[in-house]
């Protein structure tokens, strides 16, 4: 670990903490050399499927935080270092425009309406978001954060340009989200506002699709834009594993609610490693089984 190499701690930099994914696409890594100077017809096939992070986002509204214990009393210990981001600069960012209005006209499906009835009394967070890649469900470093307000459309695009960050050499990112439709809309001018360490390039292509479970609940315009049946080389890919990683997260939410907030968040950094450490463990077990 980082502790054992002198200065490590000290020079430790955000989201070195994190275990990372290593089935995902990434330069340098798992991709090879040239891969981007492939012929255009060889390298279709790739970029749709083998060369483009899947990544997933949602909200866990079980895993809400009550005001209790100060940040300063209850700092926490690598927030910012391994799956939770800097909570100081995603609060500054999310203040400037907690107030926005972000209206869905998509009839048959309410995620914004609900979620801005729900009882925010006394809690300090309403919950935590974050972001998977689909394939693997492995929890992508600095990609987790908590909902203050409701789930509104600037707390997925920090952690969108946050998860991106991490695949900065990628020609295209396709996301699922179950408002894809709505969120995507104004996504471009909306990340030109966001902070220099989680600003998406303008050069990469950008997609979106909308997990197969909430996609029957969209508007038929929208089932035949997003479907992931309809995507070439995402056919097979349901979309929903993010859900499997809450589950495994909700049986510690009723104690996470009781913790102050930097205890809070080193509990659901570890419950994280925990879960990519036996995901990273499990990935030849899986292949088998396919």
């Amino acid at each position: 670990g980082h502790g054992h190499i002198p200065d490590r701690v000290k020079l430790t930099q955000p989201g070195d903490l994190a275990i990372k994914c290593m089935a995902c696409p990434c330069p340098g890594v798992t991709l090879p050399e040239g891969w981007k100077s492939e012929p255009q017809n060889e390298q279709w096939v790739y970029f749709r499927y083998i060369y483009c992070p899947i990544f997933a986002l949602d909200t866990n509204f079980h895993m809400s935080n009550i005001k209790k214990s100060t940040e300063e009393n209850d700092p926490g210990l690598h927030t910012g270092l391994a799956y939770f981001i800097d909570h100081d600069k995603y609060i500054q960012h999310v203040c400037k425009y907690a107030s926005q209005k972000d209206i869905s006209t998509c009839s048959s499906f309410q995620t914004l309406q609900h979620s801005k009835t729900r009882n925010t009394h006394g809690l300090r967070t309403m919950g935590v978001e974050m972001c998977v890649c689909t394939c693997h469900e492995h929890v992508v470093p600095l990609t987790v954060g908590d909902l203050q307000v409701s789930e509104i459309y600037c707390n997925m695009n920090y952690m969108a340009g946050s998860a991106i960050k991490s695949f900065d050499d990628a020609l295209q990112i396709f996301f699922l989200y179950n408002v894809a439709c709505q969120w995507k809309v104004k996504l471009c001018n909306q990340m030109m506002k966001l902070p220099s360490h989680a600003h998406i390039s303008d050069d990469m292509a950008l997609d979106f699709g909308i997990p197969k479970l909430h996609c029957k609940g969209h508007k038929q315009a929208c089932q035949c834009q997003y479907s992931m049946n309809l995507h070439q080389g995402l056919g097979c890919t349901c979309g929903e594993g993010i859900k499997h990683t809450w589950d495994n997260m909700n049986p510690c939410a009723a104690s996470m609610k009781e913790m102050g907030l930097g205890t809070h968040h080193n509990t659901i950094d570890n419950q994280f490693g925990g879960h990519n450490w036996r995901k990273q463990t499990c990935l030849g077990e899986q292949s088998d089984c396919m």
